[in-house]
C-alpha cells in the first residue's frame, strides 16, 4: 500500500528513552551534625531518532534535554526523604524518520521547564548488619 506524502502510520511504538545523571553531594553546611545531604547534578535525557530494536518509522518525538538538578536528602531513624528539581537549560527536538521521509520540519515537543521529584523510603531491616549476622565468624 502506497502512503501519501506527509501521512504517518498510526502505530505507536514503545520508545527507548534514556537518562544519565552525574553530580556531587555533600553534607549541608548549615545542617552539620544531622543527616541532611545536598546535591547538585547534571542530567541529560531524551529519546533517540532510531530504535535500538525494531523499525524506526513509527510515531515518536525524538530529542533531548540538558538540565541542572539541585536537591536535598534527609535521613531520620529508618526513614529517608529526598527532593530534587531538574531545571532544563537546553532542549533539542530532533527530526524523526517519518518526518524526514515526508520532508516536514520537526513538530512541537513537550519538554518541561522543570520537574519536581520527591521520594519517601522506609527501611524495614536493621542496618548496619553485624558481621555475625551475615554468616561470618567474629
Amino acid at each position: 500500500m502506497k502512503r501519501k506524502p506527509g501521512h504517518f502510520r498510526s502505530l505507536t511504538l514503545d520508545v527507548e528513552q534514556s537518562s544519565r545523571r552525574r553530580g556531587k553531594r555533600a553534607l549541608a553546611p548549615a545542617l552539620a551534625g544531622r543527616n541532611e545531604i545536598v546535591f547538585l547534578a547534571g542530567r541529560i535525557e531524551g529519546v533517540p531518532i532510531h530504535d535500538l530494536i525494531g523499525g524506526s518509522d513509527g510515531f515518536r518525538r525524538p530529542g533531548y534535554a540538558v538540565s541542572i538538578e539541585p536537591g536535598i536528602s534527609l535521613a531520620w531513624k529508618s526513614w529517608s526523604f529526598s527532593l530534587n528539581t531538574p531545571v532544563a537549560l537546553y532542549r533539542n527536538r530532533q527530526q524523526s524518520v517519518p518526518e524526514k521521509a515526508a520532508g516536514v520540519p520537526p513538530t512541537a515537543a513537550g519538554f518541561a521547564d522543570f520537574v519536581v521529584t520527591c521520594s519517601v523510603a522506609k527501611r524495614f531491616w536493621p542496618f548496619p548488619l553485624k558481621m555475625t549476622q551475615c554468616g561470618t565468624r567474629p
